[in-house]
């Protein structure tokens, strides 16, 4: 339907922006900003709780072409697959995803962390 392939579509946008936070960490030769990378940090992904990190951001951008259409699929199974509707909110999601990326990205190359511990 035209939900999926919109969704899918900005869930490879999504994605490019992820391999660019990628290609700034290996610019910048890790992927800690304000500490050494290589400390304890999160469980299970071990980002950062003490300074940024990138990792956060890329996560976020290599994952949005499975959420951004899983959550399209969702949004047109609640709303109908023809609604107008159903559209308009898949493309405010991927908006806000994206603006998550942004958003942590921002906060990572300013060496604050996702949570603070």
């Amino acid at each position: 339907t035209m939900i999926t392939r919109v969704a899918i579509i900005m869930g490879w946008a999504v994605v490019i922006i992820g391999s660019w936070v990628g290609g700034e960490m290996i610019a910048q030769l890790g992927h800690n900003v304000g500490v050494a990378d290589g400390k304890e940090g999160l469980p299970l992904v071990n980002w950062s709780t003490k300074g940024g990190d990138l990792r956060v951001a890329h996560f976020f951008g290599l994952h949005g072409i499975q959420i951004i259409p899983l959550v399209g699929l969702w949004i047109q199974n609640k709303l109908g697959s023809t609604s107008r509707n159903s559209l308009i909110v898949t493309i405010a999601f991927a908006i806000l995803y994206a603006a998550l990326i942004g958003f942590t990205f921002y906060q990572a190359k300013q060496g604050i962390p996702l949570f603070k511990m």
